[in-house]
């Protein structure tokens, strides 16, 4: 067994503390041991320094993450999602370099997020939502070159989202910072230096002001781009027009609804594989367009509570007529 490499349990009836006898599987690389009811990380596992995968995401892992955590050097993905772990996230984890992805998702973490993640050059996902994690985001954040994946929603993280840390974070395609309490405006910088976003959600916050001119802009030939296909900023206090920037015919999913939005909406070219489209309760005006009516793909499509014409509605209703 001290030559066993992988190993991968999943809804298997293994309960209570990890078995401390998995300290002499000194070759072990990838430990895997999901959906089960283990209930605590024995000291034994961080003497594991060969190990680059472990996951133990779907447990009722308790108590606070040891620093010792430090030790497994060599780890490029850390997954302990959806446990019970308390306290804070250690400083130390800044020490695994090699990381990929940190995944410490649906926990019951509090405190700050810690600085030391900057120094992970190596992260390409970053996922800490569904905690009570408090403070601002890390201006260490914009060291994270090979960002791609940022989950910081539902938490309670607060005060302005930076401006800084965008301009180092030009590989990022998908951002969560929904479900916090972040205040002031969406960063201009944010849409002009992250032009791979294809997802960007900051939903259920208290952003003001603007939604960004160059947000979903692409530099290029437009056909070989990638462009933003979900949008969520709804329950805001966002105002003015919608930017031209956004390229609709590649949006699937938008959610711009419970803010202070005016204008119209662009008479353009809608995605056909578009499956939502929610802008209630703003205060948009003019003529329903047309071509998003005709879209099959359709599934929701939310236009009240605001001040569009009849006309707009007179076609909606042709449309999908009563069966």
């Amino acid at each position: 067994m001290t030559r066993l490499k992988d190993m991968f349990f999943e809804n298997v009836g293994i309960c209570g503390p990890l078995p401390k006898e998995l300290g002499a599987l000194t070759s072990l690389v990838r430990l895997g041991l999901t959906s089960m009811e283990v209930t605590s990380i024995c000291p034994e596992l961080y003497t594991l320094e060969n190990l680059k995968f472990l996951c133990l995401s779907d447990n009722k892992i308790e108590g606070t993450l040891d620093p010792r955590i430090c030790k497994m050097i060599k780890l490029s993905t850390l997954s302990l999602s959806r446990n019970k772990l308390t306290g804070t996230i250690p400083d130390t984890i800044g020490k695994l370099k090699r990381l990929n992805c940190l995944d410490l998702s649906c926990n019951l973490f509090s405190g700050a997020i810690p600085p030391t993640i900057g120094s992970l050059r190596r992260l390409t996902t970053l996922h800490l939502s569904g905690n009570q994690l408090s403070g601002s985001i890390p201006l260490t954040f914009e060291t994270c070159s090979s960002l791609r994946f940022l989950n910081l929603s539902s938490n309670h993280l607060d005060g302005e989202i930076p401006v800084t840390i965008w301009k180092g974070l030009t590989q990022l395609e998908t951002l969560d910072l929904s479900s916090n309490n972040f205040c002031g405006e969406i960063p201009k910088e944010l849409a002009a230096f992250c032009e791979k976003l294809t997802t960007i959600r900051l939903a259920h916050n208290n952003l003001v002001g603007e939604i960004p001119a160059k947000l979903g802009k692409r530099v290029g030939n437009d056909d070989e781009s990638r462009h933003i296909e979900n949008i969520d900023l709804s329950y805001n206090r966002l105002v003015g027009q919608l930017p031209d920037s956004i390229r609709w015919g590649h949006v699937k999913v938008c959610n711009l609804s419970n803010n202070r939005l005016t204008g119209t909406l662009p008479d353009t070219y809608y995605s056909h594989r578009i499956q939502r489209f929610n802008v209630e309760n703003n205060e948009f005006s003019g003529t329903i367009p047309s071509l998003l009516l005709c879209v099959e793909s359709l599934c929701e499509l939310k236009l009240g509570g605001n001040k569009f014409d009849q006309i707009g509605c007179v076609r909606f209703i042709q449309r999908f007529p009563d069966k």
